[in-house]
């Protein structure tokens, strides 16, 4: 509570401001719940790694990548049907 800022402060005692914010405070961390009561037995199942990523932002990223590099190696465009660009 010591190196709490005063804007946590008021933000704590918004709602109850005839309380003591250590009271608040108190009350929180006697509400403490173990984490391992809250996650089923296969948590570790589902573990969210940096090696092995797996939403779409990582398949963008990478075909965006692949697509570049092709594009960096093919030849110019010269037109449509063989017409000639101005």
């Amino acid at each position: 509570m010591a190196r709490m800022p005063p804007s946590a402060v008021r933000d704590l005692l918004e709602w109850e401001p005839q309380r003591q914010a250590r009271e608040l405070w108190q009350d929180v961390l006697n509400q403490e719940v173990d984490i391992n009561k809250l996650v089923p037995e296969w948590r570790f199942q589902l573990a969210v790694t940096d090696d092995r990523p797996f939403n779409e932002y990582f398949v963008l990223r990478r075909s965006l990548t692949r697509f570049s590099a092709f594009l960096e190696n093919t030849r110019p465009f010269n037109g449509y049907f063989g017409l000639k660009r101005d």
